[in-house]
């Protein structure tokens, strides 16, 4: 199913419901839902990206973490950045190693510790991908000037600090 085909799903059951159902026309209601629609829209699209380097947006993060830090990451590290459970975790990783873009390495100082580290095809897919995902998140956020998208920040720090 296209993505503009889903959007319109879900915008029309979203609407039937505010028309419909009198507890959903208060503000909150449709500043959430709005929420909603644009949060799941953008996540399809940013997903389609990813699929384009055989990648998820987890994984993708990996990869961008692991760029970020060239000493290497534990495991048990990955799975607080990403918030998940160490096999969790794992299971982003393997598929990596697989592809060749990370590689595992033990510690010099203490064999029982790991690492990962991004190979040279990961920095490479990265290289390629990093602008093209600037370019969507620019794309996306187009409609909005620098100082609304600011201020659409500060507003979402504030929903999300209130949960």
């Amino acid at each position: 199913m296209s993505l503009e085909k889903n959007k319109k799903i879900d915008s029309s059951i979203y609407e039937i419901l505010l028309k419909e159902d009198a507890t959903y026309s208060a503000e909150s209601s449709r500043c959430a839902l709005k929420f909603l629609l644009v949060a799941h829209d953008f996540h399809l699209r940013l997903e389609a990206l990813f699929r384009e380097f055989d990648l998820s947006s987890q994984r993708f993060n990996l990869l961008l973490a692991l760029k970020l830090s060239p000493q290497g990451l534990a495991p048990s590290e990955i799975a607080k950045l990403e918030k998940v459970s160490r096999a969790t975790a794992t299971q982003y990783i393997d598929p990596l190693v697989k592809r060749d873009l990370v590689y595992r390495m033990n510690s010099k100082k203490d064999r029982r510790f790991l690492f990962v580290r991004l190979t040279r095809k990961g920095h490479q897919i990265l290289n390629k991908l990093l602008p093209l995902h600037n370019d969507f998140l620019e794309h996306f956020t187009s409609a909005l000037s620098v100082s609304e998208r600011r201020v659409l920040v500060e507003l979402l720090a504030k929903v999300e600090a209130d949960r």
